[in-house]
Formats: C-alpha cells, structure tokens, sequence
C-alpha cells in the first residue's frame, strides 16, 4: 500500500483510454496475514527503551504508528491469507481506493503474531494465458516489497485460533499520496479474547 499509485492509474485510464482499449494490469488484489516477527520488531522498535542508558520508550508508540516497507520471509507467516480487496481496474472508481473490509485469519501452528502483513498481486487477465505480478513474501522480490503493520503488543496463538476484524484506508486530508490507516483486531482464543484498534499513518 506504499507510494498509493492507483489513482494515477487510474486518472490516466479516464483521460487517455479508449472506450474499447485495454488496460494492463486490469485486476488488483490486496491481501493481508499476520507474521512473526520479534526480532526485527525489537530491532526497529523496542530498542527506543535503552539507547546509551536513556529510556525513550514514549518514542515507541510514534515509530509504530509508521508501517514499515521490507521483505518478509514467507516462514514468518504465522496464520492463513485473507483477500480484503479485489479491483476491477477497467470499471472501479477513485473512490473506492478508501474502504472498509473485514478480515479473518487462522492461526497455523503455535506461534507469536507480531504485526499484520499487507502485500498485492495485479493481474492480466486479457492476456492469453493471464498472468499475475504478486509482491507477496515467498515470491521473487519487487520494488513494492510487502507493508508491515507492527501490533503494539504480541499475540500467543494455537493452531486454529482465529484473529478477525476491520481494515479501514483513505487517503490523508494533509497529502493525498499519504493514507490512514486503521486496523480493529479481535482475537479469539481457547484462554479469552483480546480486541484492539490501531492506528497507521503510510507516507
């Protein structure tokens, strides 16, 4: 979800499209997984807490509200996929690049769920066989590498459990090219639930 290029594709494709023209990719995916990730999350994050003896830690909670950009390995992932967004790039309009969508994901094995990880595929469907361009972890690396939401506080899971909610993006009213982001987390587990919003600001 970095660099928010849709509406410029989509922009060009009202002005120079054709009314029977082709548009490469047509189809755009977003999709979503939570990861384990507590060594890089205490490199990037947690060492706010002791830097040459002094404690920032109020620091933390500004850099995690920043999603990072980075190649996740595709063993960190620690649930199931969920599709949250499916585009038709010849119809879809700029408006519905801001959405609510729900989510859920299973957990796979029994592990620590740090951060949701959020990665796209596009596709070209009118081409004979279609092919598809995925950055998702686990496939040759791209410029766009995947969206790492970090969590403010790790979730313990067993295999089947289930973590669910909302993921809501629009654009920033500040700078169009920036968006808010925010993602509800409701975890059901065999010793409770935990339920919790956060809040993203991709520049």
């Amino acid at each position: 979800i970095y660099e928010s290029m849709l509406d410029s594709v989509l922009f060009a494709r009202d002005k120079w499209l054709r009314k029977d023209g082709w548009l490469f990719p047509d189809h755009a995916r977003l999709y979503v997984g939570g990861i384990e990730d507590a060594d890089y999350k205490e490199d990037k994050i947690g060492f706010w807490s002791h830097i040459w003896g002094f404690d920032f830690s109020p620091m933390q909670e500004m850099v995690i509200q920043e999603p990072i950009s980075d190649f996740v390995d595709v063993s960190a992932i620690a649930t199931s996929t969920c599709c949250v967004l499916d585009l038709d790039l010849q119809t879809c309009r700029r408006e519905d690049l801001d959405f609510l969508a729900p989510y859920s994901l299973t957990m796979q094995r029994k592990d620590f769920v740090h951060a949701i990880v959020v990665w796209f595929d596009v596709s070209f469907r009118a081409h004979s066989p279609p092919v598809v361009l995925s950055t998702a972890p686990g496939q040759p690396a791209t410029h766009w590498k995947q969206t790492v939401l970090y969590l403010d506080d790790p979730l313990v899971g067993h295999k089947g459990d289930k973590i669910s909610g909302l993921l809501a993006v629009r654009k920033s009213l500040q700078n169009p090219r920036d968006l808010d982001v925010k993602v509800s987390v409701d975890f059901r587990r065999k010793v409770g639930q935990v339920s919790k919003v956060h809040s993203y600001r991709v520049r």
